[in-house]
């Protein structure tokens, strides 16, 4: 049976994605696909992109890589703005141009990956907005959507759309990293626990604004 790890909206959190690629890799995934935004928010951008690429993850692009890499933040709020900057200081050539590389939708087997919706990267698709039209629209089995930083799984007919969370900024009440797993039919949403204050103490040196360190320990 092929198993499948699911991760979205990491943003430059190292430590958040080394945690959950140790449960990954307990696992025993076969694969990892990603839903985009690599980076952004917090301190870490050439460490997460540097790993995703070392370990063959298939991701897109998110709204945060294609501010990047247009320099266009006007979608963006000042925190996320402020960062997204701050990032884009970070970053190497090499790994900017892979954030340019990176596909805004991919289509892999039985399942078709986005960030914000079919339609728009920056669209947010939260749970109860799910019905068959959209379920439907890639003609695949499972459509991947990240962006809201909110995990869910939902059945419409004969399709279903899944939303792995963030790895790197969960925003549902609850801290810990969040991620998908796929084994077969079946798909489970998982949480795992990691170094919070490491990355906020980085974050503080590298001058990222404090309300999106904070906004960490509550999972907000």
């Amino acid at each position: 049976m092929r198993r499948t790890a699911i991760i979205s909206d990491i943003h430059s959190n190292f430590p958040a994605l080394t945690a959950v690629f140790a449960v990954i890799d307990n696992e025993g995934a076969d694969r990892i696909l990603c839903a985009g935004d690599l980076v952004g928010y917090n301190s870490m951008p050439n460490e997460v992109i540097e790993l995703l690429r070392k370990r063959g993850v298939i991701s897109i692009a998110g709204n945060h890589d294609i501010g990047a890499v247009t320099r266009d933040y006007s979608r963006m709020n000042a925190l996320a703005s402020k960062a997204l900057q701050l990032n884009l200081s970070m970053i190497t050539e090499s790994n900017l141009s892979y954030l340019r590389s990176l596909k805004r939708s991919e289509f892999l087997d039985d399942i078709a990956i986005y960030h914000g919706s079919p339609s728009d990267t920056d669209e947010y698709i939260f749970e109860d907005m799910v019905d068959e039209r959209l379920a439907s629209q890639s003609g695949k089995h499972i459509t991947v959507l990240g962006h809201t930083h909110i995990p869910y799984i939902r059945s419409v007919g004969s399709y279903v759309v899944v939303n792995p969370g963030s790895v790197g900024q969960p925003r549902d009440g609850d801290a810990r990293a969040s991620f998908l797993l796929l084994s077969g039919d079946r798909a489970d949403i998982r949480r795992v626990p990691y170094d919070i204050e490491e990355i906020a103490e980085r974050n503080s040196a590298a001058g990222i604004p404090l309300p999106l360190s904070e906004r960490l320990r509550w999972g907000v």
